[in-house]
């Protein structure tokens, strides 16, 4: 639920690299619009060639042609948490605001810059070519599962602190923890 109470759905796409939010269809009369757009997903031309990425909600300073993997929406005290399987030389944990944007609202043409909003990026020291998942259980603090890696569970802040609490050798799918504080 957003600040206002209103419905809002987030949805993640693994191959195409980005979460995206809409007032939830199912809870909401004419529900269904896309209200934030967080990643690089591919833009390709008419005839099908990829022509660079998008980069929704991150502002254009960053490279989203390194991204390859978005999974696991959390909504969080404001702010919406996802995992990516990699960001350039290691997995990383992307927290960005919750600041929804509807199209009747805007001036102008919509573009990329329409989604832009405050985020935080922390780089693992591990790449996962698939699986993985965050969780934030406090401000700035993660649980990050290491996924086909192979590299356990871990708990990162923002800052760059890490701990490997399972080690090398163990998958672990999604940390799946979520705590209310």
């Amino acid at each position: 639920m957003g600040s206002d109470g209103s419905p809002y759905l987030a949805l993640t796409h693994r191959s195409l690299n980005e979460c995206f939010v809409l007032t939830d269809p199912w809870e909401l009369a004419g529900g269904g619009e896309i209200v934030q757009r967080y990643g690089a997903p591919a833009i390709y031309t008419a005839a099908g060639e990829k022509d660079g990425n998008h980069v929704f909600g991150m502002g254009s300073e960053v490279d989203g042609g390194s991204w390859n993997g978005v999974h696991n929406a959390q909504y969080r005290n404001g702010k919406i948490g996802i995992f990516v399987n990699s960001d350039g030389d290691g997995s990383a944990v992307h927290e960005f605001e919750f600041k929804p944007v509807f199209e009747k609202d805007v001036v102008g043409e919509v573009g990329d810059e329409v989604f832009d909003v405050e985020w935080t990026g922390v780089s693992m020291p591990f790449v996962t070519p698939a699986q993985g998942g965050a969780r934030a259980i406090a401000d700035g603090v993660y649980v990050v599962a290491g996924g086909a890696s192979n590299t356990g569970l871990w708990v990162v802040s923002a800052d760059g602190e890490y701990k490997n609490y399972e080690g090398q050798g163990v998958s672990v799918y999604d940390s799946f923890s979520f705590v209310e504080a």
